[in-house]
Formats: C-alpha cells, structure tokens, sequence
C-alpha cells in the first residue's frame, strides 16, 4: 500500500477524505473540515493510502506534539468497501513504525453494554487491541461523548494527553474537557509547574 500526503487544498484526493469523513463519522464527533484539512500546520499529517493502480483506500489524521514524543490519532477511516480485507491492519502498521519513537494515542467511544451500537464499539476496541495498543485506563467526556483512551508505547500520562490536545484544540475547546478513570471516577483536572492547565 502506497503513502501519500496531502500538501496543498488542490490535492485531487481530498475530495475522497471529505467523502469518508463525512460518511464513515458522525456529526458530533466530526471537527470543521477545514481543520482537518489544515496543510499549514507542520505538527500534523493527513495521510491518504492508496491500494494497487492509485485507488483510495483510507486516511488517517495524527497530530504530534512538537516538544514531546506524543501524537494524536485523531481519525482513521477504510473505504466501506474495503473493510474486513486488512487494510486497516496495514495502514495502522505502516502508522506504528513510521512513527514508532513516539507514544501514540487514540480514542474509541466508550465500550458499554447499553449504547445502541455496542457490538461495533466492542468489535473497534478489539482491533486495536489486537494490533499492539492497549487499554490507558483513562475517559474522558467532550461535548457529551465518553471516550476511551487506547495507546502505544507505555503508558500516557493524563497531563501528556491533556498537553497534547490543548497544543492542538485550544486552550477553550481542551478546558471542556472533563477526564475519569475506567471505574468512571472523575479525575482532577491535570497539573504542570504553571499550575492547573486548562
């Protein structure tokens, strides 16, 4: 599977990218495209990945932290028709070694049996499990999602992810964030030297 980066807003693939963003995640978990498709921003990447003959198979979004060795897969999506046929296992592959000296985190909705799409959470979080990320034991809720924290690498520390979503959200939008443990504990808000942040 080849590589690609989207550089500029006249890359003729990301009308594919908006057609699967919008088609493969709902609404109240979607940013703005433009900040998705932000070529400007030296500390992220929209990566498009092509199968055999150039066709579009994927992207994936990360931003990385650019003083420390974290980043943020934010979004990562297969074409639907292409799912189940591995493509995902290898994007995820080719993600993890590019950028294996760094602690890469994403988040899943929450895993709970009463959500009305339980078994497609279940079957989410499995697959990354299955391909070397594990279970952070860190929630947290954002616009009224709960989300799960899966990572690479050891162990990411509430203030690493907090820091990282701050340099990249805002100061505004990463305040509204409130964090729990997996029992659904909430955590105090994350300090550093210069106090709490937020």
């Amino acid at each position: 599977m080849r590589i690609h980066r989207i550089q500029t807003k006249q890359d003729p693939y990301l009308s594919k990218v908006r057609e699967l963003y919008v088609q493969a995640f709902p609404g109240n978990e979607r940013m703005p495209f433009r900040m998705l498709a932000n070529t400007g921003d030296p500390d992220s990447e929209l990566t498009v990945f092509l199968k055999d003959d150039d066709i579009f198979a994927g992207f994936a979004r990360m931003f990385h932290h650019p003083e420390a060795s974290t980043s943020f897969l934010s979004y990562l999506a297969i074409e639907e028709d292409l799912r189940g046929q591995g493509y995902g296992t290898e994007i995820l592959k080719q993600l993890c070694q590019e950028h294996r000296d760094r602690k890469i985190v994403l988040d899943i909705e929450e895993v709970i049996p009463q959500a009305e799409n339980y078994e497609e959470r279940k079957q989410r979080r499995q697959f990354y499990l299955e391909r070397g990320f594990t279970d952070l034991n860190l929630r947290y809720m954002f616009y009224n999602v709960k989300y799960e924290l899966l990572g690479t690498n050891g162990q990411m520390t509430l203030p690493e992810f907090h820091d990282l979503i701050r340099h990249f959200w805002g100061r505004t939008a990463a305040a509204l964030v409130r964090y729990c443990d997996a029992e659904g504990l909430e955590l105090s808000r994350p300090k550093t030297k210069q106090g709490i942040i937020g």
